[in-house]
């Protein structure tokens, strides 16, 4: 990979590829964003990626069946190796994550390396906080809601409407 100015977008299967989809197609619609390079990783649940020039696929770090624990610092540590790949063969300028869990990692990792961090909680969200999100917010440079009931729950987050 040749180093210019990367995106780094993580995301997970159903709601969250489309939302990054769009977000995705927005950004490449605009000319001062082309010399831009998307990097996406996803969840091995996503069935077609977003149009990057590079696609990478890892097992989610939370599963619902918890007799699947054991597989956690796995996962972990292949996040991690990634993430640190990544960031040697880059510029990644932003990392963008539209959830789950799997962006948590990656979050953490870029946040301490001095990159900027968007999160936009997902479209599904009226009420309640989602765990990526309970984590997140605390991390992330901008932080969308794209529910404006959520505004009283997440105070310093902005508000654009729905992708």
């Amino acid at each position: 990979m040749d180093k210019e100015n990367s995106i780094l977008l993580v995301y997970g299967g159903g709601g969250h590829s489309e939302q990054m989809k769009r977000l995705v197609e927005g950004l490449k619609a605009n000319p001062a964003h082309r010399k831009l390079k998307f990097i996406s990783i996803c969840n091995r649940d996503v069935k077609k990626p977003v149009t990057a020039e590079y696609h990478y696929v890892k097992i989610p770090l939370f599963k619902k069946n918890f007799m699947e624990i054991y597989k956690l610092p796995i996962s972990l540590w292949n996040c991690l190796s990634l993430a640190v790949k990544l960031s040697r063969s880059n510029k990644v300028k932003y990392i963008v994550s539209t959830g789950p869990g799997i962006g948590i990692i990656f979050t953490l990792l870029y946040k301490l390396l001095g990159k900027k961090i968007i999160f936009m909680e997902t479209w599904s969200r009226f009420y309640s906080k989602s765990l990526t999100g309970k984590f997140i917010y605390y991390w992330a440079d901008y932080f969308f809601i794209q529910n404006e009931t959520l505004a009283n729950i997440y105070p310093k987050s902005i508000y654009k409407g729905r992708l």
